[in-house]
């Protein structure tokens, strides 16, 4: 069996790197701006691609996208909250139910096996009552991960 060639993977892998890191920077600098961006740039596809089913003669279908479409552009933001409530309810019944687990196993407590449990409590709480500051704070994270992991892309791109 023959060996695949990685030279032409590697321009691949950089161009790749190159856009991560790109984002990584639009989250960081941007933060939750970015949703905004990218429920209007989705919203204005949707409706694009309404009118294009609704010209090849499908007109349900194309005014169901292009009504979504501008569902999104209009209502966005009320999707996204609806759906940070979603995830804090469910983030702090899984810390708290995993608190209470631990707490009932007895023994000695382990700081690692409480440290999960207890920032998904935390971070629950913060997007329930703070969840504007906590979604600019979690693109900044997310953000520099990205980031991160972009560098380390290129740098091994860079190596080969």
């Amino acid at each position: 069996m023959a060996k695949k060639s990685t030279k032409k993977s590697m321009p691949n892998n950089l161009f790749s790197a190159l856009c991560m890191l790109a984002i990584g920077i639009l989250l960081i600098v941007l933060k939750t701006s970015a949703i905004s961006i990218a429920m209007t740039i989705f919203g204005v596809y949707l409706i694009y691609k309404g009118v294009v089913t609704i010209l090849s003669k499908d007109l349900v279908k194309g005014l169901i996208v292009g009504v979504i479409g501008i569902a999104l552009i209009t209502c966005g933001w009320l999707f996204v909250t609806v759906a940070l409530y979603v995830l804090a309810a469910v983030l702090l019944i899984n810390g708290i139910g995993d608190i209470l687990s631990l707490v009932r196993r007895g023994g000695k407590p382990n700081l690692a096996e409480y440290l999960s449990p207890l920032l998904m409590t935390i971070a629950g709480v913060l997007l329930i009552f703070a969840q504007g500051e906590t979604l600019s704070w979690m693109f900044i994270v997310v953000g520099a991960l990205v980031v991160l992991k972009s560098l380390l892309m290129i740098f091994r791109s860079a190596k080969k």
